[in-house]
């Protein structure tokens, strides 16, 4: 019925350590997904049953005024919503009786993992619905609102200058309890936490690496996007919501290494 993908004002940690802990061959083991059983749990009704509206999917999440009325007016319809497993981009698709509903969802996912592992592709793609015909199942979101979505990291080793670009994907609790979020990398694995202090700060803790400040700054307001800057003493990062394909197009300039042009590009000494 209706497709939303929430890309909220997230903020991104110091996340040099993706490439040096997680090297870009992965084995099977790297992988961090849920089991069989796991997603079956989550996929069962909670109990007591309880009507979709109580979902904190509902009651923090982010939508337009005109998606909210939408949702507001079919309140009393036994709705589904599909969504992915936890760790996964939390794009989201509600919908009530037959259709292909599934189908343009799966390929919302599939579209915005493009270039990710395909084992963390086709784990996204299958639903975990937290809401089957109008009650809440055990998914996550609906006891506690996280926006997760693509990121594209970029980092610097300031003495070489050597470039890397890196996927990530981002989680954040912005449009709720505004209290901070994590960092997967393109395993899904957990590489860093962070808290919101201020308006355009974060303080960010990575595994082996301690706790750092970061600063943000939103570069365009309406489609949600923005970009993400700090360093410490060895590595510079910059880090935005946007894909990595459209990261590349939009910031050619930090690509290149120094042996590609005559000085740095961002958060020189």
């Amino acid at each position: 019925m209706i497709s939303e993908t929430r890309v909220i004002f997230g903020f991104v940690c110091l996340i040099f350590v993706l490439l040096l802990s997680h090297p870009l061959s992965a084995s099977a083991e790297q992988f961090n997904l849920l089991s069989v059983q796991e997603r079956q749990r989550m996929a069962l009704l909670s109990e007591p049953t309880a009507h979709w509206q109580k979902s904190k999917w509902w009651l923090d999440g982010y939508f337009s005024s005109a998606g909210r009325a939408k949702l507001q007016a079919n309140k009393d319809r036994p709705i589904n919503l599909l969504m992915a497993p936890p760790n996964c981009p939390t794009t989201w698709w509600w919908y009530y009786g037959s259709g292909n509903a599934q189908n343009k969802w799966e390929a919302k996912i599939r579209q915005s993992l493009k270039g990710y592992p395909q084992e963390v592709v086709e784990y996204c793609a299958k639903p975990l619905m937290p809401i089957k015909s109008g009650f809440l199942t055990q998914h996550p979101i609906n006891s506690k609102y996280v926006q997760r979505g693509v990121a594209t990291v970029i980092i610097r080793d300031l003495k070489s200058d050597k470039v890397a670009v890196l996927r990530a994907i981002q989680e954040n609790d912005y449009t709720s309890n505004k209290t901070g979020g994590v960092i997967y990398n393109e395993f899904l694995t957990e590489v860093c936490e962070f808290k919101f202090l201020a308006t355009s700060n974060a303080l960010i803790n990575c595994r082996h690496y301690g706790a750092f400040g970061a600063e943000f700054e939103i570069t365009n307001l309406f489609k949600g996007e923005y970009k993400l800057f700090g360093k410490n003493e060895d590595y510079a990062f910059f880090i935005t919501n946007l894909s990595l394909n459209a990261t590349k197009s939009k910031y050619k300039g930090l690509i290149s290494s120094k042996a590609d042009k005559p000085k740095c590009a961002f958060n020189c000494k």
